[in-house]
């Protein structure tokens, strides 16, 4: 199985943990963050970024940063399955999804868990940055 392939089984197995604001303890609370980190500290393949607490829940754009610091910025063109979309949600950047193929799995407060759900639109959308987890070396 493909390190990708091994993200989305992991993404998945985090559907249905209730929305926790900075919280990344599956089948507990999870917010968006927390389930990449959680995704890549359960997986020896990738390398896992700092424990980052420094976001609000309200919208900001300190995502963008945490992103650039810790991930690898690709081309949309180039997105594989386990890659990382960048949400601009009301003009800031500040909503994480795991890319599943035609799904993405996320975890938002107005959902209330992490949940899956379809990808129609957000692709071609401006207001959506692509990234790649990096692997461990």
């Amino acid at each position: 199985m493909s390190v990708g392939e091994q993200i989305v089984v992991e993404a998945r197995s985090w559907i249905g943990t209730p929305y926790r604001h900075q919280a990344s303890i599956k089948g507990v609370g999870v917010d968006c963050y927390g389930l990449v980190w959680g995704i890549t500290n359960a997986l020896e393949e990738l390398w896992t970024p700092p424990r980052v607490r420094r976001y609000g829940e309200q919208p900001s754009d300190t995502m963008k940063p945490i992103c650039d610091a810790h991930m690898i910025a690709i081309p949309r063109e180039e997105i594989a399955l386990g890659d990382v979309l960048l949400i601009r949600f009301f003009s800031h950047w500040q909503h994480l999804a795991i890319y599943c193929g035609e799904t993405v799995v996320h975890a938002m407060a107005n959902i209330d868990r992490a949940s899956e759900h379809n990808v129609r639109g957000y692709l071609g959308s401006p207001r959506v940055l692509t990234y790649r987890l990096r692997r461990a070396r």
